[in-house]
């Protein structure tokens, strides 16, 4: 009866066969599509006279032969896959099967605000003024599909688009997204690529013009190749305005990111717009740091991507025009307001998502990834699995070595699964790649591990024969043998990448190949011994903190199992050394205490452990401890010619606990003796020395010889290798150039420091401390026209102006203190507060409403004292901050004239609080 009903609708010729249960083969010569879908939309409304059925709707199924190599069975095959296609979705839909979300694409809507800002961001970069963007949100949001749209329009305006990404599942050697971005920009735009190095020095050109030829040795001259890809970047937007979009940033290497945060600081001057985009939760806590750092940048704009509304779907996709309301709602509420899982929703309904959070606690995606390769053949599942567990899209004849496929066949698979939406072809490169970075994970982690381990082997072998001996192709070797369980290749190939890596000193990247590596082998065997070194050196040299102290505690777990009892000490070193690295000072000192009672006193490294624990403690409430523990030290070396280091050492502490009591005279002359004992060491007098002596000159007020010092200091650190300590000796070098007068030169050093202080997470109060009086000074003199408007304008500043108001509140300029305290919370207010995020001290907004109480109170302005208590209070109710609810207790109370007790106060960790409450209600008195 059906197939007769059927049979009504077609042309002359046509036939039509039942295929099993309810379904039917029409089989037409017809060529015209527009005929075609007429037959299509009959059959749909099709209603059969004596039948009464509820619930059932028809859907159809079309595809065109024939095509290249087809037979009946794969002609077959298609239409099948189509009909199950628009089956799900929805009631009475017809699809033909080339109808791909490529071609029926999801357009730009419910993003119109954000693109409205793009265009201006746009806009602004063509104009000559630099900046930088932030796109985040849940996977399949939009991100992309915004950037893309961005993109087009800066090309469109003559603008020239440059793109890299992190590669998840994989270890990425030092510089990778930097090098991937110079590879690519030869291969699509050399003749670009060309003039920028005609306009670079010989030493830079020759660099860039390696990493293009594979020959790059960059661990040789590290700083020289930063400074080339800086030079050339800034030289390209120079010549041509450039947007550079970095995606899938959270996983990228750090040392890529420490250059984005340098090119950053300056890109107001240049026309280049640094969009970059960030896809899940970043588990590297520097490298979330670091991206951090970048809000506080004048030039810079977040763009938070929500879920679009149930009104904008049907302007999505011509697939949706031709649904009902109550099927759009059912696919809206599924997908959560996401594009992509609309997409899957449309491709394979029946799945049930597990939350819209799904992606981010990573559960198994099979049913997505089972709706669209449940019925292609072994092949083609197998070229799916291997491209998902490669860094960058491969080739044809690359992915037929690692298979045993054909290459023409690989083609052949490439293009079907290019048509049902899994992988895209890159045309400029004809590689291949996922069509968007969910599907690589669902494929990557649906692959059984031993089949996973084979994969990664093959790959490797293969990487080995074609690619060159380059720090980018050995990490990817040493990543695949890794990942494949192969001992004896993982090891050598782990050993030749760290090294690459550490002299570039990517610490960060060698520790966690090392950390990889380590597991193959067991507690005993010789290979675990060397990588468990290499481990502790990295992560001590990376400055990791926590990350290295995690590190360091599985090698010293091996080290006592092995009862190798003479590495026990140094491990423990390499530990507090950790913790005074990572700034946790109260740690250290625990860590100490349980340690120092095991070790042997006269072990070197029990010294160094207490030299670092006198380091931690030394400011004015614990310099004697400091001067304690150095003598005890200069007692225990004296006579020991072998510890002149030591003895050395014992005579600096001295000094700075000198210092921090304001002993000067005592201090300088412990500082001259330590630099004259360091002289007779075999390593000579270390730079940092150089440094902690000019701290004591400048305290004595000789400036011009404290210059003297810091000069050779800071041209021993020129290659940036070690942040950390640059931050400081430039901060120094600010402090001098302050009293010489030099108050350009002063700014530029301050705010360079405080930089490299954020990017290394060790800005603490100290350091504020002295910035502010740096900022404090040149505002005195009436030269805050020195300072630059970029850093006027960022968020250190807002720091500095918190403690500046402190200072004016003890001087008791209570209405210029509340002046400057006002306009900080103004000025976070109105940027969401960044100072929360953007720097390791925790100064939440809550201190700065107290300090604006306490102004009010001090001088006599109970209305606005009352009006701002309020706004703590609430503050503190909502935030869950219970111990600022008590601070605002206490001064409502003081604000009424009561004169509450500061018992219930005693217990509070905020000891800024708790010195000024104290103060107060002295004053008050």
């Amino acid at each position: 009866m059906v197939a007769s009903r059927i049979k009504e609708f077609l042309p002359v010729g046509g036939r039509i066969y039942r295929y099993g249960g309810d379904e039917f083969v029409v089989i037409t010569a017809l060529t015209d599509r527009e005929e075609v879908r007429k037959i299509a939309e009959e059959i749909i409304l099709l209603e059969i006279e004596g039948l009464q059925v509820k619930y059932i709707s028809t859907s159809v199924g079309i595809t065109i032969f024939p095509e290249p190599g087809d037979t009946p069975e794969s002609v077959l095959k298609r239409a099948d896959f189509t009909l199950f296609r628009a089956k799900h979705a929805g009631r009475g839909v017809y699809l033909f099967h080339d109808d791909r979300i490529e071609q029926e694409r999801f357009t730009l809507v419910g993003r119109k605000e954000e693109l409205k800002t793009m265009t201006s961001i746009v806009d602004t970069v063509m104009k000559g003024e630099g900046c930088i963007v932030e796109v985040n949100g849940e996977a399949g949001i939009g991100k992309t599909r915004l950037v893309q749209e961005s993109a087009e329009l800066f090309s469109n305006w003559g603008g020239l688009v440059i793109s890299a990404g992190g590669v998840s599942f994989s270890t990425l050697p030092p510089f990778y997204l930097f090098t991937t971005i110079l590879k690519d920009m030869y291969i699509r735009n050399r003749d670009l690529f060309l003039r920028v190095l005609e306009n670079l020095s010989g030493e830079y050109r020759r660099r860039i013009e390696f990493v293009v030829e594979n020959k790059l040795d960059i661990e040789k001259e590290p700083g020289i190749f930063q400074d080339s890809i800086l030079n050339f970047f800034r030289v390209l937007s120079v010549l041509n305005p450039v947007m550079l979009i970095l995606d899938d940033v959270q996983w990228a290497d750090t040392r890529s990111i420490d250059l984005m945060n340098i090119l950053s600081s300056g890109i107001s001057r240049f026309k280049m717009l640094l969009c970059y985009i960030v896809r899940t939760p970043i588990y590297n806590k520097r490298l979330e740091y670091i991206l951090k750092l970048f809000h506080r940048y004048p030039n810079f704009t977040r763009i938070q991507l929500g879920p679009l509304k149930e009104g904008d779907m049907e302007k999505l996709a011509p697939l949706f025009k031709r649904m009902g309301k109550n099927q759009l709602k059912r696919i809206h509420k599924l997908s959560g307001g996401n594009p992509l899982f609309m997409e899957q929703l449309i491709s394979a309904p029946e799945i049930l998502f597990r939350g819209v959070d799904y992606f981010k606690e990573t559960p198994e995606l099979t049913g997505i990834i089972e709706a669209k390769i449940k019925r292609l053949d072994e092949n083609s599942v197998l070229v799916l699995k291997i491209v998902s567990l490669l860094e960058e899209s491969p080739d044809s004849d690359f992915l037929s070595r690692v298979s045993g496929i054909d290459k023409f066949q690989i083609e052949d698979i490439v293009d079907n699964l290019s048509k049902i939406g899994l992988l895209r072809i890159k045309k400029d490169t004809k590689t291949y790649e996922f069509t968007h970075g969910i599907v690589k994970w669902a494929i990557h982690n649906r692959i059984p591990v031993p089949e996973r381990r084979e994969l990664h082997r093959r790959i490797a072998q293969e990487m080995v024969k074609k690619s060159p001996n380059t720090i980018n192709s050995v990490f990817s070797i040493a990543h695949h043998f890794i990942s494949a369980g192969d001992k004896k290749n993982a090891y050598e190939y782990t050993i030749r990448a760290g090294d690459m890596a550490e002299r570039v000193k990517g610490y960060f990247e060698a520790s966690n190949l090392y950390g990889a590596a380590i597991d193959l082998f067991d507690v005993n065997d010789e290979e675990r011994k060397i990588l468990g070194e290499r481990l502790v050196n990295a992560l001590t040299e990376s400055g990791m903190g926590e990350e290295a102290v995690q590190g360091i505690m599985k090698v010293l777990r091996d080290v006592r199992k092995r009862g190798e009892k003479e590495k026990i000490d140094g491990l423990l070193y390499n530990l507090a050394y950790s913790y005074y690295r990572a700034g946790k000072h109260d740690e250290l000192l625990r860590f100490s205490e349980k340690v120092l009672e095991e070790m042997d006193q006269s072990s070197g490294y029990y010294w160094t452990i207490r030299f670092l624990v006198a380091s931690a403690v030394n400011n004015d409430k614990d310099a004697d401890r400091t001067i304690e523990i150095g003598k005890a030290g200069l007692e225990f070396f004296k006579d020991k010619t072998e510890s002149l280091y030591n003895y050395a050492f014992s005579c600096h502490l001295i000094s700075i606990g000198y210092v921090a009591k304001q002993r000067i005279k005592e201090s300088l002359k412990y500082s001259k003796k330590a630099m004259e004992i360091y002289g007779k060491t075999e390593g000579g007098v270390p730079s940092w020395i150089w440094n902690d002596h000019a701290e004591v000159l400048m305290a004595s007020g000789n400036y011009k010889e404290a210059e003297k010092w810091l000069s050779k200091t800071l041209e021993a650190h020129e290659d940036m290798g070690n942040l950390w300590l640059l931050s400081s000796y430039m901060m120094n070098m600010a402090i001098v150039e302050r009293e010489r007068e030099e108050y350009v030169q002063s700014s530029m050093l301050l705010e360079k420091a405080i930089e490299y202080a954020g990017m290394c997470q060790v800005l603490t109060e100290l350091d504020i401390a002295r910035a502010s009086m740096v900022v404090n000074r040149l505002l005195q003199e009436g030269t805050s026209g020195y300072i630059s408007e970029d850093f006027r304008n960022e968020t250190i500043l807002n720091f500095i102006d918190v403690y500046r108001g402190v200072s004016l509140i003890q001087e008791e300029k209570f209405e210029q203190a509340v002046n400057i305290l006002v306009s900080v919370w103004n000025r976070e207010k109105k940027s969401g507060f960044p100072m929360i995020v953007t720097t390791g001290i925790v100064l939440p907004p809550m201190r700065i409403l107290f300090l604006i109480v306490m102004a009010y109170i001090l001088d006599g302005k109970v209305g606005e004292a009352e009006r701002w208590n309020s706004m703590l209070m609430e503050g503190a109710e909502q935030g869950g901050a219970h111990i600022y609810r008590k601070y605002a207790d206490f001064l409502a109370r003081v604000i009424k004239g009561e004169k509450p007790s500061l018992r219930p106060l005693n217990p509070l960790s905020f000891s800024l609080e708790k010195r000024l409450v104290w103060w107060m209600k002295k004053k008050l008195k």
